[in-house]
Parts: C-alpha cells; sequence; structure tokens
C-alpha cells in the first residue's frame, strides 16, 4: 500500500513536467458535424447539422443520405420536428436516361404544382454548376426545393424541406447552397 502511494506521489509530481512536452491533441470536430459518401461524391454537414437517414433502392437503383438540423429519435420514420429542416442528397434512379427525363417526370407526375427555375451555383471542387430547381408553390404548407444537376458526370438530386412559416427560412436556403458547393468529387 505504501508503495502505491509512493508512486501516486511521484506520478502526481511528474504531470506539470509531462504536460508542458505533451503534443497538442487534434482537434475534435464540432458537435452535430458529420460526413457522408453519395454515389461518387462527399459531403461535409454544416455545422449542427447530423445524418437522419440513409437508404438505398434495389429497385430503382437509387441511394440518398438526409442530414437535418436536429437528431433523429428512436423512431423507426423519420419525422422532421417543426421548425426544422431536412436535406437530402441523392442519386438518379437507374431508369432515367439522363437529367431532363429525370426532372421531367418530377415536374410533370411527382409535383406537377412546383415552379421551375435555373440556378448556378460556384462549386469549390469543379467550378461552376448549373441547377435545374423545381420548389414548391406558395399555397403550399411546407417548403421545398428539388436541386437536380450533375457534378463531374454525377446526376444528384439536393433536396431541402421545411416548414413554410419556419423562422429560419433564409438561413436554410443559404445552408442548401453551401451543401451543392460543398459536395466533393471523389475521383
Amino acid at each position: 500500500m505504501r508503495r502505491l502511494v509512493k508512486l501516486l506521489a511521484l506520478s502526481f509530481s511528474l504531470l506539470p513536467n509531462l504536460a508542458v512536452s505533451a503534443q497538442p491533441s487534434k482537434p475534435e470536430k464540432a458537435e452535430g458535424s458529420c460526413s457522408g459518401k453519395i454515389a461518387d461524391m462527399r459531403f461535409e454537414c454544416p455545422a449542427g447539422w447530423n445524418i437522419v437517414d440513409q437508404g438505398s433502392n434495389s429497385i430503382t437503383g437509387d441511394t440518398s443520405t438526409t442530414i437535418g438540423d436536429f437528431k433523429r429519435g428512436a423512431e423507426s420514420r423519420l419525422t422532421r420536428p417543426a421548425g426544422r429542416a431536412t436535406i437530402k442528397i441523392g442519386t438518379k434512379p437507374k431508369f432515367y436516361r439522363d437529367v431532363q427525363e429525370w426532372v421531367h417526370v418530377a415536374g410533370t407526375k411527382h409535383a406537377p404544382e412546383s415552379i421551375p427555375s435555373t440556378e448556378q451555383f460556384s462549386n469549390k471542387f469543379v467550378g461552376s454548376v448549373e441547377a435545374i430547381c423545381l420548389s414548391s408553390p406558395p399555397s403550399s404548407d411546407f417548403f421545398y426545393a428539388s436541386y437536380f444537376l450533375v457534378v463531374k458526370g454525377t446526376p444528384l438530386i439536393v433536396e431541402l424541406v421545411h416548414n413554410r412559416d419556419s423562422s429560419r427560412a433564409g438561413e436554410y436556403r443559404r445552408t442548401v447552397q453551401e451543401v451543392i458547393e460543398h459536395l466533393q468529387p471523389i475521383r
């Protein structure tokens, strides 16, 4: 027992010396930060956002990752809390020949009330990226914006959804822009 006490006393006396010579530790990721991979793209979650859903569909051949500005609960189905948003990053289903057909079907069959527009983004890794956006009409209770784009040969959809009356609506639109501008091709 005396030996243990002496050993502990010695180790505590050495601690100040050890602290001086210790190497700085690597900074930890900020809480809520995450990263993901979809098709041939890598992405970092914006601060405070988390991966809340991931999936693939063996019939359509598409995969997706959904991030949200909340932590997912234990429920089996993804539920977006009131006042929060999700951004889904997904690949083109295999039965569409190209992005134009994908947008046409989405805009005429799945969401005929959507408002089409074209937007330019400056991707940090590949330069200018054009996206076709289908967004919800003003009469909708929730806001969605589906951005169809091709980044270095990979067709993607980046889809923002939130309550129309969210106090953070402007912030969410900037966040989806940030996600698109930071999609990083792996190959």
